[in-house]
Order: structure tokens, then sequence, then C-alpha cells
């Protein structure tokens, strides 16, 4: 099943890639804004991914058998990380290259 989080998780990466490749060629304000982007939308596609899948449906299934609802949250969780994690992995590295680009540029003013 392919959401607007997994469409999101996948953007963020392919931002990465030409955030890094910005960065290789040099083009450091280029490389500054991609890779700002990704590392500040990195953790809130996690969070929005954990919250529909995991808060969501539990809220309504308040008094229903107790392992029914550890499958839920367990199917929930699973899903929400599935979305969300390779955008949050994606924002660690673009922190690096965040931090690289914006000495540079702040460098040639």
């Amino acid at each position: 099943m392919v959401t607007i989080l997994n469409v999101a998780s996948w953007g963020a990466v392919a931002a990465l890639a030409v955030a890094i490749a910005a960065a290789v060629s040099r083009r450091w304000r280029l490389a500054f804004l991609l890779s700002r982007v990704v590392a500040v939308a990195g953790p809130l596609v996690l969070a929005a991914s954990l919250i529909p899948f995991v808060v969501a449906p539990l809220a309504g299934d308040a008094g229903s058998d107790p392992s029914a609802r550890a499958a839920t949250l367990a199917g929930g969780v699973s899903n929400g990380l599935n979305c969300g994690v390779l955008a949050f992995a994606a924002a660690l590295p673009a922190m690096v290259v965040w931090a690289l680009a914006r000495r540079r540029v702040r460098a040639g003013r």
C-alpha cells in the first residue's frame, strides 16, 4: 500500500541524493537548501506516520479485547515505521551535508 507518507519518505531520499550531488559539484547554496529541507522533514514525516497508524486505531477501540488492541497497536507501529523511518534515516546524513554546506556558504560571504 502506497501512502502519501511513503511518497514523502522516498522524496526525502531523492532530495538527499540531489543535495549530495550538489555538494560534490560545489553548488553549496543548493546543497544547503535541500539538505535543510530533508533534515527538517525527516523527523516530521516519522511523527506524522506514527500518529495515524498508532493513535487513531486505538482511539476507537476503548471496549475491545486487549489482545485485539495489542494486534492493532503492533500493526500500527509496523506501518508507521515502514512509512517514516526511511525519511528519518535520510535526515541523518542530510544534517552532515547541511553543516558542511552552511559552513561553505558562510565562508563565501
